[in-house]
């Protein structure tokens, strides 16, 4: 199984951003980490990994910096990671984002996508659900647990299945 997990760069994680004379956070030169929220589910890609077998495998945009993000990750676990960095892509919005972090997943081959709920630092929470919209598969949000099916198959022999869990503990099948 191939768990790519979307991960963030955040500045101050603790404390409060500060802005630029430009109006965009500034995230250089600054205290930064792996986004607090992010830290879920990249452990709970690396449950579903020991579980079942696989990767993962960490996805970020943002500055050089960012690295530290990625490195956070892989001292959690994960087996790899790749950090799109661009100065055209300073201050890039949500659908920005969304659409390169698509792109990029799209490079691979993958059998599931996770992310946190929303960044510190920008407090949209719209990313994951644009992500999925852009691979045209389906999302599911405020997942508690995810179990994968090994049995589920889609019509091409592909595995389809994952069971979630709600944060009401409603119990779910997304395929």
């Amino acid at each position: 199984m191939i768990v790519v997990v979307l991960v963030k760069y955040v500045p101050e994680p603790q404390g409060t951003p500060t802005l630029g004379e430009d109006n965009l956070l500034v995230r250089e030169g600054v205290e930064g980490s792996l986004d607090p929220g992010d830290e879920f589910a990249v452990e709970a890609a690396l449950q579903l990994v020991e579980a079942h077998g696989g990767e993962v495998t960490l996805l970020s945009m943002g500055p050089e910096v960012a690295t530290s993000a990625l490195r956070k990750g892989f001292s959690m676990g994960a087996s790899g990671g790749l950090l799109v960095t661009d100065p055209a892509l300073r201050g890039a919005d949500a659908l920005a984002t969304a659409r390169v972090l698509a792109a990029a997943v799209r490079r691979s081959a993958f059998d599931l996508v996770l992310a946190g709920v929303e960044s510190t630092d920008g407090y949209t929470g719209t990313l994951p659900m644009t992500v999925a919209e852009l691979l045209g598969v389906p999302s599911a949000t405020f997942a508690r647990r995810v179990d994968v099916d090994a049995g589920a198959r889609d019509g091409h022999g592909q595995r389809r299945g994952a069971a979630l869990s709600d944060p009401q503990g409603h119990h779910g099948r997304q395929v």
